[in-house]
């Protein structure tokens, strides 16, 4: 595995470049762009990932590689975006800031779910986006997180693909039971 520390880098589109090179081919971060619908505006997108392929699990068998990646693609990455976008928000007069964590930030998961790394880096990314929420609200900046649950995408084909899992999906999405 490459190494999942990311340069210091002076441009966003850099940044973007060292993270992706940092990851591998599941890129997480989609140049920065102006808004095709307002001049002044821009446009970032980062995603963060699961660290099973990195080793990601439970404490005791997570590895330091997985624990290191899977903060790398959930948080580092968001870092590196905000630390960019805050200053040209502020710079437009304000704007908005929207991560997406996991509804396991919240509450963590239990066997069918035990990715610790991926559940505390997204519980520091609910954290994260709180702290700038409250820091450039001043700014006129608005940050909100988004902490879903189950959805139907190539991340969770382990979960759709698992009848234990299907099977609980009333108790554990109760407003859907499905994915």
């Amino acid at each position: 595995m490459k190494p999942w520390l990311l340069p210091k880098t002076r441009s966003l589109r850099s940044t973007f470049s060292a993270s992706r090179d940092a990851v591998g081919p599941s890129s997480f971060l989609y140049p920065i762009a102006p808004n095709p619908t307002a001049t002044s505006a821009i446009t970032a997108h980062a995603h963060g990932g699961s660290g099973r392929r990195f080793g990601d699990g439970p404490v005791d068998a997570c590895t330091l590689a997985g624990w290191e990646a899977t903060f790398a693609m959930n948080l580092t990455s968001v870092f590196l975006v905000c630390r960019q976008a805050v200053p040209r928000l502020r710079a437009n007069g304000g704007g908005a800031i929207v991560t997406v964590a996991s509804v396991l930030g919240l509450v963590g998961g239990d066997r069918d779910f035990a990715t610790h790394a991926y559940a505390a880096s997204k519980g520091a990314l609910i954290a994260l986006t709180r702290s700038m929420a409250v820091t450039y609200a001043p700014d006129g900046i608005r940050c909100n997180v988004v902490a879903p649950g189950l959805i139907a995408t190539p991340m969770s084909a382990r979960a759709q693909d698992d009848p234990a899992i299907r099977e609980r999906l009333a108790e554990l999405q109760p407003l859907t039971g499905d994915f």
